[in-house]
């Protein structure tokens, strides 16, 4: 072609040359114009030659541009694949390994030669294995996105748990032919879960029970494995000796190293890291995460001989601070896991320390307030029983005094001796009020269950107290349904109706009414006694069942006993009781008692 141009440049040059020349020497004739012409036409077509030309120049400059460009992506894209941060697998219909990224590699620990063409069962822990399969089948099956969460085995290194998502591939006919399979590392997620589970089991622990020492053993034991391969609880005893309390220890091949740490004496000689927690009271690390501080090269005398027979890899000691003193060790030991203990678990496991030293705290205090407790309600008891009978010896010679006396000094004395007896009445009922209380608190108030008519012990209170609601002018109603047969105790029953009625008399003003009813409600008997009086302020209403409280502040409504031991009465008689009142419109107190089988039976 460039011949040819060249032929086509030096052709008309020639024409002019000869042009210019002259005719001919042989005298031939000139140019005709079929000649020129051509020659036009030649010209032409050099032009559009040259035009075709210099376009094909450009067009060859774009696509060597082009395959520049190409060139560049494809690399970038090879580089994006390897160098992704999640694993992709190419797996066939047989889920065989036919592709797989560095990043693959890398996370699983091997070659990427010798990861392709392998089987990806291969790469999981054996108990994983069918898990595995179950899942790629079902990709294949159902040819739709499956995830998983799965454990791998990694070679020289602790499991990795990775979240698998698997999508199907599809040839040019829409049949699947494998999986795109990706893995995400989620082994310091799934970690960090463990040892949240672990610290959140472990305060449950700690305030479920004031036994703090069975707490931290059982602390120990869910140590393993969440955040260790070995657990030890060692406490100290008066005099600072340790003594071990519990241990833990995973694998079955760990047994024997486990009763010989159960039943070994704790050491703490003179340097060793468990010597140096007692003293410090501060928690000790060895064999930190990389950075924070030293791995390797602890001297060996900082474990014991048989935690060392372990071959721990990290050990955080952590000691139990309580009132300044070193209450117990707990010791967290990595070993076949591989983890590292970092600042952040010394935080984290640090501040469990300190949750079990409020906790040890915590039952000390209540130990000391349930001794006192004990010691107040034996002196009660010790009192009221020691009050109780020169006290009725007093009402006996009252009541001696009142029916054998002259008549001479009956009337000059029988108001002073009826005031002895309206006191030493009213201190039998607080010894009694006393007594009750007391056994409330320990548990040991019994009652005689049994079936009555409740109707009948009505009838029975009423009769007792109308003549005083009468003296002190007011009206006593009883509204009753017969045959209300409840499971009870006769004389507790009265008490508690006795209790309330003696409220509703003090603060029922002259002119009121009292009412007392029964009736069947949801399977029960509900009684209820109402009066007419001023009722009572609403700050003092959610707690009139509760010790020494009382309606005001005179003090003339008695001990604040009454509604607490009738509440207490009630319930130990699986009944309930509750209260209604309105300032201005009066107070019902009503309780409920089981009926008996036989009047459920009637319907009544």
């Amino acid at each position: 072609m460039a011949r040819a141009r060249e032929e086509l440049r030096i052709g008309p040059a020639r024409t002019r040359r000869s042009r210019d020349a002259g005719p001919p020497a042989d005298g031939g004739a000139a140019p005709t114009d079929a000649g020129a012409v051509r020659e036009a036409e030649l010209r032409r077509q050099l032009h559009d030659l040259d035009n075709r030309l210099e376009e094909s120049e450009i067009e060859n400059d774009r696509l060597r541009a082009a395959g520049w460009a190409l060139d560049a992506a494809r690399a970038d894209l090879s580089d994006r694949y390897d160098f992704a941060p999640l694993a992709l697998l190419t797996l066939d219909a047989h889920l065989r390994i036919v592709d797989a990224n560095l990043t693959a590699a890398t996370m699983l620990g091997r070659e990427r030669g010798k990861l392709v063409g392998s089987s990806l069962a291969g790469v999981v822990l054996p108990e994983e294995r069918a898990e595995l399969r179950r899942h790629l089948l079902r990709c294949l099956a159902e040819r739709a996105r499956v995830e998983s969460e799965l454990a791998f085995a990694v070679r020289g290194d602790v499991p990795l748990h990775a979240q698998i998502v698997s999508m199907p591939l599809f040839d040019g006919s829409g049949e699947v032919i494998g999986t795109r399979t990706m893995l995400t590392d989620v082994s310091a997620l799934r970690a960090s879960q463990d040892k949240l589970l672990f610290l959140t089991r472990a305060s449950g622990c700690l305030v479920s029970s004031f036994d703090t020492t069975a707490s931290l053993a059982e602390i120990t034991r869910l140590a393993v494995p969440a955040v260790a391969d070995a657990c030890l609880f060692d406490l100290v005893r008066e005099g600072g000796t340790l003594e071990r309390v519990e241990c833990a220890l995973g694998g079955e091949s760990g047994k024997p190293t486990l009763e010989r740490l159960r039943l070994a004496a704790p050491r703490a000689d003179e340097g060793s890291a468990l010597q140096r927690v007692l003293r410090t009271r501060e928690p000790v690390l060895l064999g930190a995460s990389p950075g924070e501080g030293r791995a390797r090269g602890e001297p060996d005398n900082l474990h014991d001989p048989l935690v060392a027979r372990l071959e721990p890899v990290s050990i955080l000691y952590v000691p139990i601070v309580a009132r300044r003193e070193v209450a117990g060790v707990l010791t967290f030991i990595s070993a076949l896991s591989g983890r590292r203990y970092s600042s952040t678990d010394v935080a984290a496991l640090g501040d469990l320390g300190a949750r079990a030293a409020m906790a040890i705290e915590n039952a000390r205090v209540y130990a000391e307030a349930q001794r006192a407790v004990v010691a107040r309600q034996d002196v009660l008891s010790f009192v009221s029983h020691d009050l109780k009978n020169p006290l009725m010896g007093i009402m006996l010679s009252v009541e001696s005094m009142l029916r054998s006396a002259p008549a001479e000094d009956r009337r000059r004395s029988a108001g002073q001796l009826q005031r002895i007896a309206r006191a030493a009445q009213q201190m039998r009922r607080m010894i009694e009020d006393l007594l009750d209380m007391t056994m409330l608190e320990t548990g040991r108030l019994k009652v005689d269950i049994d079936a009555h008519d409740l109707g009948q012990l009505l009838d029975e209170i009423a009769e007792v107290f109308t003549p005083r609601a009468a003296s002190l002018g007011l009206r006593l109603e009883l509204s009753r349904r017969p045959g209300l047969e409840v499971a009870c105790d006769r004389q507790r029953v009265q008490q508690v109706l006795a209790n309330l009625l003696d409220n509703a008399l003090k603060f029922t003003p002259r002119g009121g009414r009292i009412s007392i009813s029964a009736r069947k409600t949801d399977g029960a008997a509900l009684c209820t006694v109402t009066d007419s009086g001023p009722g009572i302020p609403p700050l003092i209403r959610p707690h009139v069942f509760e010790r020494f409280v009382q309606a005001d502040s005179s003090g003339r409504q008695g001990r604040g006993l009454g509604l607490y031991i009738t509440k207490g009465l009630i319930e130990a008689q699986n009944g309930a009781i509750w209260v209604d009142s309105q300032e201005g419109a009066g107070t019902s107190f009503s309780f409920t008692l089981p009926l008996t089988s036989a009047a459920e039976a009637a319907g009544l």
